[in-house]
């Protein structure tokens, strides 16, 4: 039996080498898209056997084509040199080329339809090329709105929810014969290096995990390990997955449970500091992390654990999480006396 050929898009990230590793453990040869070869992410995911390509969504012939006849030869010219935009044309249909399944992991934006545009090309270059079956990871918010008590559409993290509601519907209605959609909660990875400094500043700096939940807000928790063995359970088994939308945490805890399990793991003073209403509303209007707090304090509500057991595949708790990840634990509050 010919080996099964997976593209990865965006493969260094949190989930991306989660799923590249659980594709390589099943006999999957990984076409992985990485930003930059030579970083230690994407050599660590060649020792593993992936084939890395070099490149963006960006740096796609057809992005060149988005230019407006008014872009001015100058601006196209800079933007050629670019290496990260349009630099390293083709990378996109090199990588994909060859492939029987496609596993879409793009960034959100907050502002403009750049996943859209992205997503529409990814999936026309899928079709045009055979491949057979795509996961898209979303997140487990998207199309909920009308179960969600604090949707707000002027929440300045609502157009990133937006953007990925319009990519579900372009990947189902993409004519690739299998589609399944991810809608992953909060990841486990969100409250360590490197995504913690951005997201919770002070939390690294002095141990203090200053939030907009409230101290009783549930959190579903997922391991990205668990997207993983996800994403290769449905790439074989595409009749039983296909058409499947999958909302997925392992381990729901309150705020206060997290941080306590957080101090327990790191063996640190860690507390939560909760800011009051009216430093949330300031903050909203131009910190989307924050904003996408306020839109996350019902979101436990969004999964049903016990429906995502019925699939057969073992969730990870936080605490098992944090001890087969103690070095990063150590090191994301090693600054902590």
């Amino acid at each position: 039996m010919a080996s099964r050929k997976a593209l990865v898009i965006r493969a260094t990230g949190t989930q991306g080498t989660a799923v590249t590793r659980h594709l390589l453990q099943n006999n999957f040869i990984i076409h992985a898209l990485v930003r930059d070869k030579t970083e230690d992410r994407a050599l660590a995911l060649q020792a593993l056997g992936a084939i890395l390509f070099e490149g963006t969504l960006n740096d796609s012939q057809s992005m060149m084509q988005t230019l407006s006849l008014e872009e001015s030869t100058s601006q196209i010219a800079a933007l050629q040199a670019e290496k990260s935009t349009i630099g390293n044309t083709g990378a996109l249909e090199a990588a994909i080329e060859g492939c029987d399944s496609l596993y879409l992991n793009l960034m959100p934006s907050f502002s403009n339809d750049s996943e859209t545009e992205s997503a529409k090309f990814v999936l026309a270059a899928a079709k045009s090329t055979g491949v057979e079956h795509v996961i898209y990871s979303s997140a487990v918010s998207v199309g909920r709105s009308r179960d969600n008590p604090q949707w707000d559409e002027d929440n300045i993290a609502a157009g990133a929810h937006a953007g990925k509601e319009v990519v579900e519907e372009l990947v189902r209605s993409a004519g690739i014969p299998y589609y399944t959609i991810l809608k992953p909660g909060v990841f486990m990875t969100n409250f360590f290096l490197p995504g913690a400094p951005f997201m919770f500043a002070e939390l690294g700096s002095t141990g203090e995990f200053v939030t907009s939940y409230n101290p009783e807000t549930v959190l579903p928790l997922i391991d990205p390990n668990d997207i993983g063995a996800f994403a290769a359970a449905a790439f074989l088994d595409p009749v039983r997955f296909g058409g499947q939308e999958i909302p997925l945490a392992g381990d729901p805890l309150t705020v206060e449970e997290l941080v306590q399990a957080i101090a327990n793991a790191s063996g640190k003073n860690i507390k939560g500091v909760y800011r009051s209403k009216e430093e949330t509303e300031a903050l909203a209007k131009v910190n989307p992390f924050v904003a996408g707090q306020i839109l996350s304090l019902a979101i436990n509500r969004l999964v049903n654990i016990e429906e995502v057991k019925t699939w057969g595949i073992p969730l990870g708790s936080f605490e098992a999480f944090m001890k087969r990840e103690k070095n990063l634990v150590d090191k994301s509050f090693e600054a902590l006396s």
